[in-house]
């Protein structure tokens, strides 16, 4: 592909001449190994010569890093900075802690490549367990000042931490499984999440035996169309209809993040699910969102006992006996239409 550029100074025809950007394969040195990238290059539209652009051989130099760094696992600029910033102090103090030279940490975020011990440290700071280590064992590299607000951030950050290992915890109790059990894909809580918030925002009154079949419904009509689930969910086959599987375990999870809320029902003594989340958080694919929205306007006026007797009528549960995973080859039948 040929792009306009501004003019370049060609000494082949010694003058300013415009330019076109090509792309191809370029060799480029890093760390004395040798790294194959798609490289912009300019050519002279007059005589074909090729002209250097210091802002282009920028880019393609970054690229170089940016393929080398992936090919090595290490951190990326940005990375190493947010592990900086994470612990709220300057780039000299960050240095002090490690007993790096001063400039370095400067030049590892700036762009600079880092070596694999200097990475593999930096990945260990992500955890504040370890930082706290480093700070127990350097304790005259900061001021006292400087000292406790670091400490007092390290504490906060166990306790964030300790939170997160928690869901993480809960997260591992999914099945993680990539087969046609849960549609050949593995659990992706995100979308988990955006579609019990799009049907909790589209329900007066979402319960949670109604939520469990619009989520089977919604996966199984994209699986149908598609050959792939949206949330990588098990289903499991129970009396009052498909449900997913760790369904307790999935939703408190989203409680405790603040997501929902499940409130009980007075008269039925049921749960129903409130959103607490904004709308913004629904992270979902326009042919996703297409289907959770058909699943919602068919069975809109559906109340659990209606939705319940409905998906009984589905091959999918009548073929299968209680307790059994239910298999996303049945979703060939579903009758939403």
């Amino acid at each position: 592909m040929f792009i306009l550029k501004k003019e370049l100074f060609c000494h082949s025809c010694n003058d300013y001449k415009e330019v076109d950007i090509i792309t191809r394969n370029e060799v480029y040195m890093v760390k004395d190994e040798e790294i194959e990238v798609e490289a912009k290059i300019c050519i002279c539209k007059s005589c074909g010569e090729e002209l250097f652009d210091m802002e282009l051989d920028e880019i393609n130099i970054e690229k170089a890093f940016e393929k080398y760094r992936k090919k090595h696992g290490l951190l990326t600029p940005n990375e190493i900075r947010n592990i900086r910033e994470m612990y709220g102090i300057s780039q000299r103090a960050f240095a002090r802690l490690l007993k790096w030279g001063e400039i370095t940490v400067n030049r590892y975020e700036m762009g600079a490549i880092q070596d694999k011990a200097h990475n593999n440290i930096l990945i260990l700071l992500k955890n504040p367990a370890n930082m706290l280590s480093i700070l127990e064992n350097n304790t005259n590299a900061l001021s006292t000042s400087k000292e406790k607000q670091l400490r007092e951030k390290i504490t906060l950050l166990l306790s964030e931490n300790a939170i997160t290992e928690l869901e993480n915890t809960i997260l591992d109790n999914i099945n993680s499984s990539n087969d046609i059990y849960s549609g050949f894909k593995y659990f992706d809580y995100e979308k988990f999440k955006s579609i019990v918030l799009y049907f909790a925002y589209n329900e007066t009154k979402l319960f949670k035996t109604k939520l469990m079949k619009l989520l089977w419904y919604t996966d199984n009509l994209f699986f149908k169309e598609n050959t792939t689930s949206i949330t990588g969910l098990q289903y499991a086959c129970l009396p009052r209809g498909p449900v997913i599987e760790n369904r307790n375990l999935l939703l408190g999870l989203l409680e405790k993040q603040g997501v929902i809320s499940m409130i009980e029902d007075e008269e039925t003594n049921g749960e129903y699910v409130i959103p607490k989340s904004d709308m913004g958080e629904i992270s979902l694919e326009d042919e996703e969102l297409a289907i959770a929205k058909k699943v919602s306007e068919r069975f809109k006026n559906f109340n659990c006992k209606q939705i319940s007797d409905y998906s009984h009528e589905e091959k999918g549960w009548k073929e299968n006996k209680i307790g059994n995973l239910i298999s996303y080859n049945f979703a060939k039948y579903i009758n939403i239409d």
